[in-house]
């Protein structure tokens, strides 16, 4: 398992290999964000735990904004909360980035066939 503390956007991620797939769990503390990236494979994104602003920037450019949460979310305030679900699968080559809305910790969980025959 490797860790790393990204202290700029509050942001703790852990990789690991098991049973043929990767995982990266993003634990992200109150204020933070995982930035926007874009990876050369598919994958999913399971939202966990808190309420996360998304944002995909599609090869072609255009982009598109939504919300997520995990299923037990109870935000303080129903007042602009809508979320379109709690996981997303991100196709290869689009660009995407979670913002904590609400909570003092969030994690987005990232899991993808491991190409290299580790796990």
């Amino acid at each position: 398992m490797i860790t790393c503390s990204e202290s700029a956007e509050n942001r703790v991620w852990s990789m690991w290999g098991e049973a043929g797939v990767q995982f990266r769990s993003n634990v992200v503390t109150k204020g933070g964000e995982i930035r926007l990236h874009a990876h050369n494979y598919d994958h999913v994104a399971l939202i966990t735990q808190g309420w996360f602003a998304v944002r995909e920037v599609l090869p072609d450019g255009s982009a598109k904004e939504y919300q997520m949460a995990s299923k037990d979310f109870q935000p303080s305030s129903r007042f602009n909360f809508h979320p379109v679900g709690y996981r997303l699968m991100i196709p290869a080559w689009y660009q995407h980035s979670f913002t904590l809305l609400e909570g003092e910790i969030g994690e987005v969980l990232c899991f993808w066939g491991d190409m290299n025959g580790n796990g």
